[in-house]
């Protein structure tokens, strides 16, 4: 709501829609607090921070555990309310907020943690999300507006954009899988610990970070060059895999051997049209 309200506020300056932004933020504040640089916590719902780690909510977030899927929406959040509201003073929130994403970078391997703890310590290491690693690269680039691109954040982002082409774009089929591993091996006694899922969401957050990068000329050719070579491959691959030529719209993922692809879902709890729709915006503004 703070992301659509500021966003109508930038189109419509007149109309309250800045007002119930900040109200939105405010009430978020309120109501989680303000103790952690990143301005949230999830509250514990027992006094056993042992027991905490055992239970999840409802989007499977240990209790004990922050993740970087808030992380970032809060961040992209306050961009856009900053953008509508620029006398405020949300911008030592916001450099807080882009430190604390860009902290979960592991730079030897170019992987990113999903959890971090209460007071953003790294959690656990389960596996590297490539969706939010590539969601991460694109929200730090568009925050340029606002928050300058240093040579400290592109030597951080710069060994993400290699590694993840490198380990979870599917060289046989095509496309970025689900998850990996943080670090080789890929498999652990003959079982396969990759996760071969190719979502829809993944590679369009992978086909707008790799067009961001392209672009962005703070990065060194070669790794501009490389990232518009992928833009291209994962265009091809969405088109290919993921368009329902007949009837409009996306797939959910790509259809396995056992699947029929007209029998997969284009809409659903969790399969909205959000990600094509900013990634596709994005890839026709820079057209004209």
């Amino acid at each position: 709501m703070i992301s659509f309200e500021a966003t109508r506020a930038l189109l419509f300056p007149q109309d309250g829609a800045l007002e119930r932004s900040l109200a939105c933020w405010h009430w978020v504040t309120q109501a989680v607090g303000d103790t952690l640089p990143i301005g949230l916590r999830i509250p514990l719902t027992s006094a056993d921070p042992g027991e905490a780690w055992h239970r999840l909510d409802g989007v499977g977030t240990p209790y004990a555990l922050c993740d970087l899927n808030v992380l970032g929406d809060c961040f992209e959040a306050l961009v856009l309310l900053h953008q509508a509201w620029p006398e405020s003073d949300l911008l030592p929130q916001l450099e807080a907020l882009r430190d604390q994403l860009l902290s979960l970078v592991h730079r030897a391997t170019g992987t990113v943690q999903f959890f971090f703890n209460s007071v953003g310590e790294v959690g656990p290491g389960h596996h590297w999300r490539i969706g939010q690693t590539w969601q991460l690269v694109k929200r730090i680039l568009q925050a340029e507006v606002i928050l300058p691109i240093t040579p400290e954040t592109i030597g951080t982002l710069k060994p993400i954009v290699w590694n993840t082409i490198e380990r979870a774009w599917d060289r046989m089929g095509g496309g970025f899988f689900f998850a990996l591993p943080h670090c080789l091996p890929d498999s652990i006694e003959g079982h396969d610990l990759v996760v071969r899922r190719k979502s829809w969401w993944v590679q369009f957050e992978a086909l707008a970070a790799l067009d961001a990068v392209a672009v962005t000329a703070h990065f060194d050719k070669a790794t501009r060059v490389t990232a518009s070579e992928y833009t291209s491959k994962t265009l091809t691959f969405i088109e290919q895999y993921l368009l329902d030529e007949h009837s409009g719209g996306f797939f959910d993922h790509v259809a396995n051997s056992d699947e029929n692809k007209t029998d997969l879902f284009k809409g659903g709890a969790w399969k909205d049209a959000s990600h094509e729709t900013l990634c596709l915006s994005q890839l026709l503004e820079r057209a004209g």
